[in-house]
């Protein structure tokens, strides 16, 4: 671990859980942003300002081209259109990232929609532009003629930075439109959705640890963990939970994984004391580790990944997109995924505390994540030819990369495409083509060739 990961461990280990989940969902918001570049620009509008009355400005700051030179109206006529210019420009901009929202709902799914709002560019440049806005209104207010209360003022300093924002300013616009043209590109939608889950990969699917895994939650009586509200977990605070059983002495089932969803008075989990009696304040300390939310994130839930980017592919073969080509990368990319995950060791289901098995947890195993990947783009695309033909080759592909313990699921799923597929009115000789792509599924137990099967040349995959 990085340095900087053993202390975002160590602060996230002094943050409660909940808190947690909502600084990540104000991390992908479109406010948080924005609204710390307006507070810190009207900070540096105030101190600009009083800087400028401070300084006895002569004619070396004045007569210089790198400070503005111009009297009370040059100042506010600045000032103005700047502003003015600024707050047009944001408007649009506003609107051109609804649109892409819009966009991205419609045509690829609405679980892609966090990567826009929380798309750092789009909220760098919306801080920049609200903030330069703001900034401006605030050193407008202090210019003042001869004959205002307090006399002539102009503030030289803060204009000459009001100017260097607004070129700051067009520099994000260039950047941001630029922008705006990639993020709706189906590769670059593609690559951030795959980008996160892979970062979540890295922390769900880690180097073997030291957990038993052989051991089992104990026989005796437990004291049932009730949900209190309906909602999805969204995470699964281990490092408190173990400073819980530690702490407590208690032994902790967690009976399901992150983005189960859960109904209000459904178990979330079991506790077994150690010592005395389960307490209400026992019971309540778990389950403030286990925090419910409106919808699935990619915080620590690694099946969502593949559940949008599966998404992208269904709504790319439904009817009213028509876009097999989509599906094929989407397919492309999960594969990559599913490879990743593939030569990975399960992750730990049993947590020791203190030298005893404390915590049990619910795993996210590989089989469900070929199931999420693989199960819908089956069923909706079972008529694309040229789909199913990458579903079932793609398959093939992974299962050469994969250890042989978990081919046969590989195996399992090509053969229920292959069989979709060939109950389709298809001719028969592409039905001769999909049995020679899928043939390494039926033959020798799944067993997968070292080169590869020759296929029918009707199929372009």
């Amino acid at each position: 671990m990085t340095t900087w990961g053993r202390i975002e461990h160590a602060l996230n280990r002094l943050v409660p859980a909940h808190v947690q989940t909502r600084w990540e969902d104000a991390k992908e918001s479109l406010w948080f942003l924005p609204a710390g570049g307006t507070i810190l620009c009207a900070v540096l509008a105030l101190l600009l300002v009083k800087l400028d009355s401070t300084l006895t400005l002569g004619d070396r700051f004045t007569s210089s081209s790198l400070f503005f030179g111009a009297g009370v109206e040059g100042a506010r006529g600045v000032l103005s259109a700047i502003a003015a210019s600024i707050v047009t420009v944001t408007g649009t901009i506003f609107s051109i990232v609804i649109v892409a929202l819009q966009l991205a709902s419609s045509q690829f799914t609405p679980r892609v929609m966090r990567h826009f709002t929380g798309d750092r560019v789009n909220q760098v440049v919306l801080a920049v532009m609200i903030g330069t806005f703001t900034y401006c209104m605030l050193v407008l207010r202090t210019v003042r003629a001869q004959d205002d209360v307090g006399g002539a003022f102009v503030p030289v300093i803060s204009v000459t930075v009001a100017i260097a924002l607004s070129l700051v300013c067009i520099g994000g616009l260039i950047w941001f439109i630029h922008h705006s043209a990639r993020q709706l590109q189906v590769p670059f939608i593609l690559e951030r959705a795959s980008g996160d889950t892979k970062r979540l990969l890295d922390q769900t699917f880690p180097m073997p640890s030291a957990a038993s895994a052989a051991a089992r939650p104990p026989a005796g009586p437990f004291v049932e963990i009730l949900a209190t509200r309906s909602g999805y977990i969204q995470d699964i605070d281990l490092d408190h939970l173990i400073d819980v059983s530690r702490e407590r002495g208690l032994r902790i089932q967690v009976l399901h994984p992150c983005g189960a969803w859960i109904l209000v008075g459904a178990p979330l989990g079991r506790v077994w004391p150690d010592r005395g009696e389960v307490t209400d304040a026992d019971v309540c300390a778990v389950r403030d580790n286990l925090v419910l939310g409106i919808e699935r994130t990619l915080q620590h839930d690694v099946a969502f990944g593949f559940r949008q980017i599966a998404d992208i592919a269904v709504k790319a073969i439904s009817a009213a997109i028509n876009d097999p080509t989509t599906a094929t990368q989407t397919i492309d990319q999960l594969n990559d995924l599913l490879v990743r995950v593939g030569n990975r060791p399960a992750p730990p289901t049993v947590v020791e505390v203190d030298g005893r098995p404390a915590i049990f947890l619910e795993a996210v195993t590989f089989a469900l994540l070929v199931d999420t990947a693989y199960t819908q783009i089956r069923h909706y695309g079972a008529a694309d030819l040229v789909v199913m033909a990458h579903l079932i080759e793609g398959s093939r592909q992974v299962a050469a990369l994969v250890p042989e313990r978990h081919r046969a699921v590989l195996a399992s799923h090509a053969r229920m495409a292959l069989e979709t597929a060939l109950k389709q009115n298809l001719l028969d000789e592409e039905k001769d083509g999909l049995r020679a792509v899928g043939a390494w599924a039926t033959q020798d137990g799944g067993r997968v060739a070292s080169d590869a099967i020759e296929r029918d040349a009707l199929i372009v995959i």
